[in-house]
């Protein structure tokens, strides 16, 4: 959940810092190489705010979701790490961990 919650957020300012950065260069202001450096820092700027601001979204949506949906779909969901274990397996384990 973490990856897709930091994918999410990075695929979210990507596109705003592509978009502040085609909308600074094509400005209806005459576009100078002075321009640029100011440009790409309003740019980044973006990037670090929607990035911070897609985590706390998308951690939010997510786990919104992820409540919403039933015991078994979520744990497959999250990884299904309990399900990798075959019952006959958990008991065997059960047993050795007792002993």
């Amino acid at each position: 959940m973490t990856l897709m919650v930091r994918r999410i957020a990075q695929i979210l300012s990507l596109f705003v810092f592509l978009l502040l950065l085609i909308v600074g260069i094509f400005s209806r202001e005459d576009f100078a190489l002075v321009h640029l450096p100011i440009i790409v820092l309003k740019a980044f700027i973006g990037y670090v705010i929607f990035w911070l601001l897609g985590i706390v979204v998308s951690d939010i949506l997510l786990k919104a979701v992820l409540h919403s949906m039933e015991d078994q779909a979520m744990e497959e969901w999250e990884g299904g790490l309990l399900s990798r274990f075959i019952p006959d397996k958990n008991d065997e384990l059960k047993k050795i961990n007792t002993d």
